[in-house]
């Protein structure tokens, strides 16, 4: 009681006792204080201890360790007046250790320090927290150790009274606990060898497999060879195949067949189709890919497009429309490199195509917006053909030597060089980047007379203000229906007609009445006009009487066929209201002897009047940007779902089907051949179906399952999901 009554003594020389209560005085700026009616010895000897270690030393320790260094006997007095310290006999206070001042420095590494408290930062969510001024190291650990013990054990912390320092770990033998989820794992794994294009045999890569072993292990997925892998993509592409049949089942879709030349001389024809949800989303998917070759004949191709169909479970009356074109159509207007161009002759499989087309007297067959928007830009091209000749033999000469040294000092880049697949936008894109730099242009041809550029600039200027309103027609079109194209088709019609004197005006405005006739004449096309209230409405001229009997009796032949194969949306004529009085079995019935004499009505005359009074819906401003013709049928279900379930037969079809999808394909169709070629498993047939001009669908080899999943992105997950996890609300995560 002795000492501890000294110790006090001590405390209380650096000690300001003031109404609040006894604030430490050990520097200037402390604010540790205890209350008026408290002061503990213990508290204020570990505020010291922590905060303030010399202070702390000196007064507990006794002033004689500043002399410790003159004369070495003094340590042994310390020893003993640290034996005798009430504080350390109680066990209250340990003395100061490598292994404690260890743990506590670990421990401030790992928590947070705020304003006011020190926050544990283990568990993502844990609320543990000790204030600022009264840091526990002790109890900060027991918390880890009961709560968070896997963090402990990864962080090796110890025990405060642990004789020895944890020993250091080596960088080799870092582990990291972290969460992986089965799922995510194997939609990587697929997404390797489809989209990414790496062979099925990677997973058999030293380096591959140092990556994903601690997934295979933890998930018990051995032995994941190529075998495995192959099986994998086989499940995933069967089940896409699946739920795309199960999307498209009692549905009209739209069929498109698109024909192009790949980058490595494979003619290939993408079958595709699109079809809209009850949620109004319309869904595009690939259903097969068709390779041709020199052998190949119309008949087939017929035959080859009807297997798909046979495959996907289509039936002839489903297929809405049907689109078929031929040839990339690039909006691109950057430089194409050299490596990506090919002028293979495609003019054998055009033909072909062209051929299936004339065949098809029982569908209604549309035609691509842009390739239709490609062709009108072509022709108007051609009938200036031996100008334009001439401007690209000099863009040609610009990659001479003694040209090149010059033009690439300035920009690097040369004007695009218009090809035979995309020659009407190709021409619009060099024509447009010379317009752009004409200055520098100007300049280089003056230093080079040969080039008489300056002949032509009036030319490219009337070509680039013709043919702008085409090229941004194109671009819009993405994503469009039928009755948005038609909007944006008539914009680029007057955008034209209202230019001043122009050279190729009258030609682009003939090619585009010429096939705006085309395109009227064909009843969906017509049909999406008649339901979209921008177009047709109370008092629109658009058709005439004969014309809109025509398109009623179109749409309800298409109700009827999408009826009879709908639950959801068929609905039943009203039932005969009951009678007011009783009946007995002999009384005369009028109802029914005026069904004898007059029937008893049709309900498809309901319908078609339902389609007629579409005549007199309210017009809708073509301006408003944010007009949606599927929502605004979609909104009228509540009244009526029998006309939403004819507009999502009607705006199913897609104004185009190409554009950035072609290079994916052609990148795919690498990553196929190199596939079938490294294929071990694979029957010889298998190996040399690109060659033969098979199709490709899902099940009928690994080469083509891999192309059928690379195609069809958006079912990847879902189908993983159905294939490899029965309980789709898990969480699928596991520990590594």
């Amino acid at each position: 009681m002795d000492d501890l009554a000294a110790l006090e003594r001590r405390i209380l020389t650096i000690v300001n006792k003031t109404d609040r209560g006894f604030k430490c005085q050990a520097i200037p700026n402390c604010i540790y204080t205890q209350s008026v009616n408290r002061f503990n010895v213990d508290n204020f000897s570990r505020h010291l201890e922590a905060f303030h270690p010399e202070k702390y030393r000196t007064l507990v320790l006794g002033k004689e360790e500043v002399a410790e260094k003159k004369h070495p006997t003094v340590s042994t007095r310390i020893q003993k007046q640290e034996s005798r310290h009430p504080a350390v006999m109680r066990g209250k206070i340990q003395k100061v250790s490598k292994v404690k001042g260890f743990i506590k420095n670990k421990l401030l590494a790992i928590v947070k320090k705020t304003d006011f408290d020190y926050v544990c930062t283990l568990g993502g969510d844990c609320n543990y927290k000790q204030p600022l001024m009264k840091f526990n190291a002790g109890n900060f650990l027991r918390h880890m150790m009961t709560h968070h013990p896997a963090d402990c054990i990864r962080l090796d912390l110890r025990r405060l009274d642990t004789e020895d320092p944890p020993p250091a770990v080596k960088p080799d033998e870092e582990h990291v606990t972290t969460k992986v989820s089965k799922f995510r794992f194997l939609c990587g794994m697929v997404r390797l060898v489809t989209t990414h294009g790496l062979p099925l045999d990677c997973v058999s890569w030293q380096g591959m497999e140092d990556i994903i072993m601690p997934q295979v292990r933890t998930f018990k997925m051995y032995p994941m060879d190529e075998a495995k892998m192959r099986d994998i993509v086989d499940r995933t592409a069967n089940q896409m195949q699946k739920m795309i049949c199960e999307g498209m089942n009692g549905r009209m879709v739209a069929l498109q067949l698109h024909g192009t030349m790949s980058r490595d001389g494979q003619y290939v024809v993408r079958v595709t189709c699109s079809f809209m949800r009850e949620d109004s989303h319309i869904c595009r998917q690939t259903l097969g890919v068709i390779f041709l070759d020199e052998t190949t004949t119309c008949l087939d191709l017929e035959d080859k497009v009807n297997r798909i169909k046979e495959r996907c479970g289509l039936e002839q009356w489903q297929i809405y429309t049907i689109s078929i074109d031929n040839g990339r159509v690039n909006l691109n207007p950057e430089p194409v490199p050299e490596e990506h161009t090919n002028e293979t002759d495609d003019s054998k499989f055009v033909e072909i195509l062209d051929q299936y087309n004339a065949s098809l007297t029982d569908a209604n067959v549309l035609q691509c917006g842009r390739h239709m928007l490609s062709m009108v830009a072509t022709e108007a091209t051609q009938e200036c053909a031996d100008v334009v000749e001439e401007i690209v033999e000099m863009v040609k000469s610009f990659r001479l030597e003694e040209h090149k040294t010059y033009i690439q000092s300035w920009q690097g880049q040369y004007p695009n060089i218009p090809d035979k697949s995309n020659y009407g936008f190709g021409t619009y894109f060099m024509m447009k980047a010379l317009m752009d730099d004409r200055a520098f242009y100007e300049e280089f041809t003056v230093k080079c007379p040969g080039l008489a550029l300056y002949l032509h600039w009036d030319f490219i200027e009337e070509f680039v203000t013709a043919f702008e309103p085409l090229y941004d027609c194109a671009n819009r079109i993405a994503s469009c229906g039928l009755s948005d194209f038609h909007l944006q088709w008539l914009l680029a019609y007057g955008r034209v007609r209202r230019l001043p004197i122009n050279r190729f005006k009258n030609s682009i405005l003939k090619s585009m009445e010429e096939r705006q006739r085309m395109l009227e004449d064909l009843a969906p096309y017509k049909a999406a006009l008649y339901m979209d209230p921008r177009l047709n409405f109370r008092g629109s001229k658009l058709f005439d009487n004969s014309k809109k009997e025509k398109i009623v009796t179109f749409l309800h032949s298409i109700y009827t066929m999408t009826e009879d194969t709908s639950d959801e949306d068929r609905q039943s004529c009203p039932a005969s209201s009951s009678s007011t009085y009783d009946q007995s079995q002999d009384d005369f019935s009028m109802n029914d002897y005026l069904t004898e004499m007059l029937g008893e009505g049709s309900p498809e005359s309901v319908m078609e009047e339902l389609i007629r009074e579409i005549q007199q819906q309210e017009r809708c401003d073509a301006d408003d940007r944010d007009f949606d013709v599927v929502k605004y049928w979609a909104q009228k279900k509540m009244y009526d779902a029998r006309l939403w379930t004819l507009a999502r037969a009607v705006f199913a079809p897609l104004a185009t089907h190409c554009g950035d999808t072609d290079d994916g394909l052609g990148r795919g169709l690498s990553t196929v051949s190199k596939v079938i070629k490294t294929e071990e498993g694979c029957q010889p047939q298998q190996q040399q179906q690109l060659d033969d001009g098979e199709s490709f669908t899902s099940g009928e080899s690994s080469a083509g399952n891999a192309l059928f999943v690379k195609q069809n992105p958006n079912l990847l997950e879902r189908a993983i999901l159905r294939v490899f996890f029965k309980d789709k609300s898990q969480e699928m995560e596991d520990d590594i």
